[in-house]
């Protein structure tokens, strides 16, 4: 069975259709790990970075007030305070590679916000915060990796964030080959 193997691989290997085949998927690859690693894909601090800019721009909403908790302020105005502290807390999480100060905060800023929601001026900021529906998945997400013990990746580019990249583009351009395929032959 080797020999047959081994004769395959000479064969296989000095065909010009097989070698192009092989340097269009080298280079595929060798693009996309560069692509992720410029555009910070996967990259949890910069994702923080835009969080905390739509939080910063819900509060320009409002004056400056005193957001303690004796303050003057509003409740959402208190709210987007804390979200901004939690969010500058994942941050540093993810710059110093702390995944479980990571995950915590992260649940603590899906309960920050779960409590807006239910706050009369709301509307006011709902532009700049995520739906109801994102913020549950993300409580639901990190939950449930808290307790498997699953860690969570700062790196841009680990094997698994660049799989998960990769399936993704894989599966987008598999979608539209098929719609395609489909279109065409049922025309």
């Amino acid at each position: 069975m080797w020999k047959l193997l081994k004769t395959n691989l000479v064969i296989e290997k000095s065909s010009k259709k097989n070698i192009f085949a092989f340097i269009f998927i080298a280079l595929f690859i060798f693009g996309l790990a560069l692509y992720m690693e410029n555009e910070d894909v996967g990259n949890l601090a910069a994702q923080k970075t835009s969080e905390q800019q739509n939080v910063l721009s819900a509060l320009s909403q409002y004056p400056d007030m005193d957001a303690s908790p004796n303050g003057d302020s509003s409740e959402i105005y208190k709210n987007l305070n804390e979200q901004q502290r939690l969010i500058a807390l994942q941050r540093i999480a993810a710059n110093l590679n702390k995944p479980d100060l990571f995950a915590d905060s992260a649940i603590d800023l899906s309960n920050a916000r779960e409590k807006a929601f239910l706050d009369a001026d709301y509307g006011d900021v709902a532009e700049f915060l995520p739906t109801y529906n994102e913020n549950k998945l993300e409580t639901i997400f990190y939950e449930r990796l808290i307790s498997l013990d699953i860690p969570i990746f700062t790196d841009n580019l680990t094997y698994y964030q660049f799989l998960i990249f990769l399936f993704g583009i894989l599966g987008s351009v598999w979608f539209i080959f098929c719609s395609l395929l489909y279109l065409w032959n049922n025309d």
